[in-house]
């Protein structure tokens, strides 16, 4: 009874202390300690001032031993805040090429930033490249080390020159719109007409379009003219070109003058109709185009269209032609007023024959490859070679000759697989011209036998088991050898199966050889235990070579590939003396 007091009076403490425990911690209005003093962060540290330079040129090119400068400036700033580096910084300018300062001037010098900023000048020497322009400024107590680079291209200088004016003919009253064509034109220009200034109205690399200045007195008769090109006028690179004759003042007046400039295509074969385009200046329908020299003579061509700078046509067939290529002039004449105008040398008959590249560049030695030869010039017939081997030509255009490859003999075995290496020829019959492809070569290959496995492994002595020999590039007919020690054997090839287009096949069946006893090994023997020793013969492996006899090229020997069982395996002479 008073255990069971004392058991009700602990039920009732703890119940107390934990709804007092309770209460402490989930009665909001109960006090809880005071929190404790932020803490103020560190300010962080200031960074560390850094140097960082920058150079900018007046042009990215000039022309060699020009006396105009390059100019170059430096800039230097802080990193911190990006504000100009102290007035007095050193800064070291170098360049790979050229001088600074002054034509023929140092590779290096010494400038120091005033509100951030330096410069030179950069001159360029004789010589063609680019100047590698580097700035630096050193580390120093303060600020870091800071590098800068530039380029600068040195070019060559132009060259200024006249090939015609059109048109060529003009009244001697002037004011007549020529253009003067040519190259190496840069403004400013001045353009004189028999010593007197024309009026320049435009001016780009190629033309120059101008007013054509009076002549006085007035000429009774056409007069010829120099005309004088300045180009660059008055500045340190001036240039002039000359050309004699240039322009006629002509009593008449002006007239389209033919310009023949270019041709495109400039080749093309014996027998004509070639579309050529004949570009220039002055042409006035209805043309006359004639092909020739005074070798050939001049055939007219077909003329399909005409505007004043070009002409479309198709090349007369050429009579007679040389049995190598032949090089002619292009007239153009303009049949309202007979002025004509010539190209020496603008076509070529029997084009320039060369081989570019052909593909594939190797194939079987059985031949029946399509190799496609790639180039210029072909005219059909043609005879082509590969490997110095005469080809079967399948078709032929005037930049691809197509070829079937045709067999060719093995006289041995290679110690590679290249039977037979050669360049790309190739011969326009009834010129007589040919062209080789040089250093790049057609191969002619073969593909050697190569043993893989043979099942089954093991037969008697007597031969005549069937074997599958299975492999690659087994080519009909072939022969099967099997050496055992150092004689070898044949066997008698039943079958080769597997073959693809080429005539390689994967699998040859073969009966296998017939061995003597003396092919066999012998070793001791005493089978009954009466003491006295015998002999017997055992099993021999033999190595299996597959050989190829149309190309002389065997397989590599496939060792210990067949055991042969002895017939006899008994212990000779295990017999005691009695």
């Amino acid at each position: 009874m008073r255990s069971s007091h004392r058991l009700a009076l602990l039920t009732i403490v703890l119940t107390a202390v934990a709804l007092v425990a309770g209460c402490s911690s989930d009665d909001p209005k109960t006090p809880t300690s005071p929190p404790a003093s932020p803490v103020t962060p560190a300010p962080p540290a200031p960074p560390t001032p850094g140097a960082s330079l920058s150079i900018a040129t007046s042009s990215g090119s000039v022309q060699i031993n020009s006396n105009d400068p390059v100019q170059i400036t430096i800039t230097g700033q802080r990193t911190d805040n990006w504000t100009s580096l102290p007035d007095g910084t050193p800064v070291t300018v170098t360049t790979t090429l050229g001088g600074l300062g002054s034509q023929g001037g140092p590779t290096q010098v010494a400038l120091t930033l005033f509100n951030g900023r330096a410069s030179t000048s950069l001159f360029a020497g004789g010589t063609l490249g680019t100047a590698i322009i580097r700035a630096e400024k050193a580390a120093d107590a303060t600020f870091g080390l800071a590098i800068a680079e530039a380029q600068v291209r040195f070019v060559e200088q132009p060259v200024t020159f006249i090939q015609a004016v059109v048109p060529s003919v003009g009244s001697p009253n002037g004011g007549e719109v020529v253009e003067v064509i040519g190259g190496g034109f840069e403004a400013p220009t001045r353009v004189l007409f028999g010593g007197n200034p024309a009026v320049v109205r435009s001016t780009s690399s190629s033309r120059i379009t101008v007013e054509t200045p009076r002549l006085s007195p007035v000429p009774s008769n056409p007069t010829p003219v120099a005309v004088q090109v300045f180009a660059a006028y008055g500045g340190p690179d001036q240039r002039s070109d000359t050309l004699a004759n240039g322009f006629t003042y002509s009593p008449s007046g002006g007239a389209l003058q033919p310009l023949v400039l270019s041709v495109t295509p400039a080749s093309g074969p014996n027998e004509g109709g070639t579309a050529v385009v004949i570009t220039g200046d002055g042409f006035d329908a209805p043309v006359q185009v004639t092909f020739g020299n005074s070798t050939v003579g001049f055939i007219e061509a077909q003329v399909n269209s005409v505007s004043r700078t070009r002409i479309e046509a198709i090349s007369p067939r050429l009579p007679s032609p040389a049995t190598s290529p032949t090089t002619v002039d292009i007239r153009v004449v303009n049949l309202s007023n007979g002025l004509s105008g010539t190209l020496a040398g603008a076509f070529r008959y029997g084009s320039a024959l060369f081989i570019s590249s052909f593909g594939p560049g190797q194939g079987p030695f059985t031949g029946g490859t399509l190799v496609t030869i790639f180039g210029q010039g072909f005219d059909e017939p043609v005879a082509a070679s590969l490997g110095g081997h005469a080809q079967q030509v399948v078709s032929v255009s005037g930049t691809q000759v197509v070829v079937r490859t045709v067999p060719i003999a093995v006289q041995s075995c290679p110690s590679g697989n290249v039977v037979s290496s050669g360049p790309a020829s190739v011969t326009n019959i009834e010129t007589g011209e040919s062209a080789t492809s040089g250093s790049t070569v057609f191969n002619y290959t073969i593909q050697k036998p190569q043993l893989y496995g043979v099942s089954p492994t093991s037969g008697p002595q007597a031969g005549g088991t069937l074997l599958s020999l299975a492999g690659a590039n087994f080519r009909t007919p072939v022969a099967v050898d099997f050496t055992v020690g150092g004689a070898t054997y044949s066997g008698s090839v039943q079958t080769v199966t597997g073959c693809d287009a080429d005539g390689y096949c994967t699998t040859v069946g073969v009966r296998t050889p017939s061995l003597p006893n003396t092919a066999f090994a012998e070793v001791n023997c005493d089978d009954n235990n009466d003491g006295t020793q015998g002999k017997k013969w055992v099993a021999a492996n033999a190595s299996i070579v597959v050989k190829s006899l149309a190309t002389g090229c065997n397989s590599q020997p496939l060792s210990n590939a067949f055991q042969f069982n002895p017939t006899d395996t008994s212990c000779r002479g295990d017999v005691a003396a009695p």
